[in-house]
């Protein structure tokens, strides 16, 4: 844990004190993909901004948690999309420790009904 997640978990707990609330876990990144490299054994389900702008308006009356994301995959293919000189990269441990997940992906199935029934 870091204040960054603790701030996300404080955030969400207050939003989540009102009945009619809709808390959204969104998994977005910058498009096109702006590093010079990409981890090719992590997984992820990144969206980039412009495809999270389309699917916005289609929860925005819904209510609850929804997790915001695309297919699970490694961070590299998802990079390769729009970034073609990308670099592969592997994980890396911190002193034997993990600093990332190996999988950080979201269930987004909740999202992907919601889609689907539009």
């Amino acid at each position: 844990m870091n204040n960054y997640a603790w701030s996300k978990l404080g955030g969400e707990c207050a939003v989540h004190m009102y009945k009619n609330s809709l808390i959204l876990r969104v998994n977005m990144s910058e498009n096109p993909w702006i590093h010079k490299f990409a981890f090719t054994n992590i997984k992820t389900n990144f969206l980039y901004h412009d495809e999270v702008a389309d699917i916005l308006p289609k929860l925005l009356l819904k209510k609850g948690i929804i997790n915001v994301g695309s297919k699970n995959d490694s961070i590299f293919k998802f990079a390769k999309r729009t970034n073609i000189n990308v670099k592969k990269s592997k994980y890396i441990y911190l002193s034997g420790q993990p600093i990332l997940p190996k999988n950080s992906s979201m269930n987004i199935e909740k999202m992907l009904r919601i889609l689907k029934s539009k």
